[in-house]
C-alpha cells in the first residue's frame, strides 16, 4: 500500500537538505544554483532563503523515501537581490569559495550580474498576492506513478503549495519557462494557464496561473 505525504522543508534538516540538492541537480543541472556548486545550494540558496521567507519548499515523502519537491518564491522579481542586505558577508564568503574550489564558476557570477529580471515579474511581486514557482522535481522512477486519487506525485506538489498559499490570501501564480520546455508547457496547461511572451527574452514565456484554477 502506497504511503504519500507533502512535509514542509526544514533548512536546518541534513537529510532534507541532502535530498532537495539531489533533486535540483537531477531536474536543473543547468541552473545557475547547481553551476555554483554545493557551497552555494548548501549555505546560501536554501539554507538563507528559506530563513528569511523568501523561498518556500516541499518534499514529497513517498513510501519511506523523499522523491520529489517544489520551491516557490515569494520575490518572484528579486528574490537574490533582496537577500544580499540581510547576508551580504555570507553571500561574499560562499561566492569567494565557490570560485576558489572552481574558476570556471566566475563565469557564472558573470552571467548571473548580466541577468535581467523580466519585468513582468516585478509586477507581480508588487501585488503581494502572486508568488513563482522555481521548480517542481521528482526523481526519473517516481515521475510516472499514479497514486490512488488519480493524480501524479508533481501534481499532488503542487496542489499542496496553492493550498498553503491560498491560506495566506495569494491568489496568482507565476514563473519563468523555456519555450523548448514542452514537459512544464504542457504541465500548467491542464489547469488553463497563460502564456506571456518575455519581454527580455525571446525563448522564454512567464507563467500566469490563478490558483482558483488549481482545484484542491
Amino acid at each position: 500500500m502506497e504511503n504519500i505525504s507533502i512535509v514542509d522543508f526544514n533548512p536546518d534538516d541534513a537529510d532534507q537538505m541532502n535530498v532537495i540538492s539531489e533533486i535540483h541537480k537531477s531536474v536543473l543541472p543547468d541552473s545557475f544554483v547547481v553551476m555554483m556548486g554545493g557551497i552555494f545550494m548548501k549555505k546560501f540558496y536554501y539554507k538563507v532563503l528559506p530563513k528569511l521567507n523568501y523561498l518556500k519548499c516541499f518534499l514529497a515523502f513517498y513510501n519511506n523515501q523523499y522523491v520529489g519537491m517544489i520551491v516557490t518564491n515569494k520575490k518572484p522579481y528579486s528574490l537574490i537581490r533582496s537577500a544580499i542586505p540581510h547576508h551580504f558577508f555570507l553571500i561574499g564568503w560562499v561566492m569567494v569559495v565557490a570560485v576558489i574550489t572552481d574558476l570556471s564558476r566566475i563565469g557564472v557570477i558573470i552571467d548571473l550580474m548580466k541577468y535581467k529580471p523580466d519585468p513582468l515579474l516585478k509586477k507581480f511581486e508588487d501585488t503581494g498576492t502572486s508568488f513563482e514557482i522555481l521548480t517542481i522535481g521528482v526523481i526519473e522512477k517516481y515521475r510516472s506513478i499514479t497514486l490512488s486519487n488519480n493524480i501524479k506525485i508533481s501534481h499532488l506538489l503542487l496542489k499542496h503549495a496553492v493550498e498553503d498559499y491560498k491560506s495566506k490570501k495569494y491568489d496568482t501564480i507565476t514563473g519563468q519557462i523555456l519555450k523548448s520546455n514542452k514537459g512544464a508547457l504542457g504541465f500548467y496547461t491542464k489547469y488553463q494557464a497563460n502564456f506571456i511572451q518575455s519581454s527580455v527574452r525571446d525563448y522564454g514565456v512567464i507563467l500566469e496561473l490563478p490558483i482558483k484554477n488549481v482545484v484542491i
